[in-house]
């Protein structure tokens, strides 16, 4: 169990750095995984203790400007969208197409849950049992440890994988076979990667959107605390 849990602004500024990679000015470079990935041009964490906010290398530092004056008031609220939703589309798709938005709600877990009976740590001599259901995450299992999942029928059939992570913090990645949903397998891995990680002493962050109700629904069956939600623009 973490012992002294950081604020929710702290936790926040964990996730974005998490999740994407800055360079020397704080500006957003590359996704922060193994194979890379592109970055939003803007992304905004909001808690109720305060917001983050992070912009992409290439953008101008006019339109920067702009959109940081409106972050600086944005209200520190979580359920509703964010206050100058429609500004920021509006001052970004001046500068390029929008194309794609996301929202979400993020949580942490402090605390060792029960591990099912039926999860099983992978790594590269265990691999097989991903082939069945899940074989896309083969090639990540070098990279994503701890990596967990739930086995039914000898297969794995739900995978929890530490998908991004930093030094103090890590991010869960969650699929579950679709003939295996609504079983609990999902919520099973993401136990065991939950103690795995508290094992070593890093913060299990857990975030998705606000139309995946089932992910919302692992986080309450666990008990995690909300502690903010995510808004970007690519």
């Amino acid at each position: 169990m973490i012992k002294a849990p950081p604020s929710h602004l702290d936790l926040m500024q964990m996730h974005v750095r998490v999740l994407f990679k800055h360079d020397e000015n704080q500006r957003l470079t590359v996704v922060n995984q193994w194979n890379g990935g592109t970055v939003p041009r803007f992304f905004l964490g909001r808690t109720l203790k305060g917001n983050v906010w992070r912009f992409h290398k290439d953008l101008p530092d006019t339109l920067v400007n702009d959109l940081s004056a409106l972050c600086l008031k944005e209200s520190a609220t979580l359920l509703d969208e964010p206050e100058f939703k429609a500004k920021y589309l509006e001052l970004l798709s001046s500068h390029a197409e929008i194309n794609h938005v996301w929202q979400g709600p993020a949580y942490y877990g402090a605390k060792a849950l029960t591990s099912p009976s039926n999860t099983v740590a992978i790594t590269e001599a265990n691999t097989g049992l991903l082939r069945s259901s899940l074989k896309d995450w083969i090639p990540d299992v070098p990279y994503w440890q701890p990596f967990m999942v739930s086995v039914e029928d000898g297969q794995a059939v739900a995978v929890c994988a530490t998908v991004r992570s930093i030094a103090e913090a890590a991010e869960a990645g969650v699929e579950t076979a679709a003939s295996y949903r609504r079983k609990g397998h999902a919520a099973n891995a993401v136990a065991s990667w939950v103690n795995a990680l508290l094992e070593k002493n890093l913060i299990p962050l857990y975030s998705t959107s606000w139309g995946n109700n089932a992910s919302q629904g692992i986080a309450k069956k666990l008990g995690f605390s909300l502690y903010g939600t995510d808004f970007h623009i690519t």
